[in-house]
């Protein structure tokens, strides 16, 4: 007998403007994952918390509250990701370390050792943009009005924060000048 709740794919709007996507409960805190995403099951995702994007959570990393990780971001070994922290772009967080409060990370940084960053407010900057993945992806809509189109379109989740983003030119525009 076939089951049809199998076959059966479930939708989940992130809020990050790309509206319900494929996504689906974390087995360990029924948190909420994007199909596109990666998270190992020794990860705990807390029902409020959210991974979507590219992001990848590995090892026995902790996502509580109504944390977001998304982008490119890459978290794992034991940190900690809680209370409204939004990482995106392409950080990647270690070791022990913990991103907490209203924290916003948007760069292409390593946080490791045992650091602890609450309200810590890391935007991008032009050589970030230089670096981004989001080059590689057949989805990058910058145009010269409009230059960091994907870096913006991820920050809506927190719109409060928008003002710390200081926009770069676009990298194809800066390789003529």
């Amino acid at each position: 007998m076939h089951d049809r709740k199998s076959d059966s794919i479930t939708l989940h709007d992130f809020g990050d403007g790309n509206g319900r996507v494929p996504a689906h409960h974390h087995p360990f805190g029924n948190g909420w994952v994007a199909n596109s995403a990666y998270v190992e099951d020794t990860a705990y995702i807390g029902k409020n918390a959210q991974i979507f994007g590219n992001a990848t959570v590995k090892d026995d990393v902790l996502v509580t509250d109504y944390a977001q990780i998304s982008g490119f971001s890459i978290v794992r070994d034991h940190a900690c990701v809680r209370g409204n922290a939004v990482l995106s772009g392409a950080c990647i967080v270690q070791d022990s370390s913990e991103i907490s409060g209203d924290s916003f990370i948007n760069r292409h940084i390593v946080v490791k050792g045992h650091l602890l960053l609450k309200q810590a407010h890391l935007c991008a900057d032009r050589e970030d943009c230089l670096n981004c993945p989001a080059l590689l992806d057949d989805n990058y809509g910058a145009t010269r009005a409009n230059p960091c189109l994907y870096c913006i379109k991820k920050m809506k989740i927190r719109r409060h924060l928008t003002f710390l983003f200081r926009p770069a030119c676009r990298p194809a525009s800066a390789a003529k000048a």
